[in-house]
């Protein structure tokens, strides 16, 4: 991957380098105590990417002090660990076997097989109909893969709530609140 002879917290995710780049400079720009809605490049005064999750990052950085490629690679490590270890605990409630828990870490070992194809460790967008893996889909661990790990979440809890029918009505009601929560939030 890009990231392999980088440091873990201190590898920048390069993978279309014009968006991450531009998402980094929302971050970076927050970070800097600067909190205007405006697009990175032209300073337009209107942004139009999914900016929510680049603010968090920033104002993460702003109060902790560290980089924001730090900020970017362990927040964004965390949501996917805690999407995983959240379908885990369902998919255990659910099943009751003890093996359960380890199936969602697994799913991200599904890959584009690019290597084989395109021989690079992503698949070019000039291969159509590609079906991408998780790994290629979270790798960036931008807005979107963190909308991901939301709205994974979320339908695991939508699952749990319409599998337990003999749990309590008010905590089915609750699991599904919380549920259009995070889906609305997405």
């Amino acid at each position: 991957s890009p990231a392999m002879n980088q440091g873990w917290l201190s590898g920048f995710r390069n993978y279309f380098s014009n968006d991450q780049l531009s998402y980094a400079a929302i971050a970076t720009n927050v970070s800097n105590g600067h909190f205007a809605f405006v697009e990175p490049f032209t300073q337009t005064n209107s942004l139009y990417y999914p900016s929510l999750w680049y603010q968090v990052l920033g104002v993460f950085s702003r109060f902790t002090g560290i980089p924001v490629y730090t900020a970017w690679n362990a927040l964004g490590t965390l949501a996917v660990c805690s999407l995983i270890a959240g379908l885990g605990v369902i998919a255990l409630l659910l099943s009751r076997k003890a093996w359960a828990p380890i199936v969602p870490s697994l799913v991200l070992l599904v890959g584009t097989f690019a290597t084989l194809t395109s021989d690079y460790w992503y698949t070019s967008l000039g291969h159509h109909a590609v079906l991408w893996g998780p790994f290629g889909a979270l790798f960036t661990l931008n807005a979107e893969a963190i909308g991901l790990c939301l709205n994974g979440l979320a339908l695991g809890l939508l699952a749990y709530a319409g599998f337990r029918r003999d749990e309590a009505r008010k905590q089915r009601i609750w699991l599904l609140v919380i549920t259009g929560i995070l889906i609305g939030f997405t």
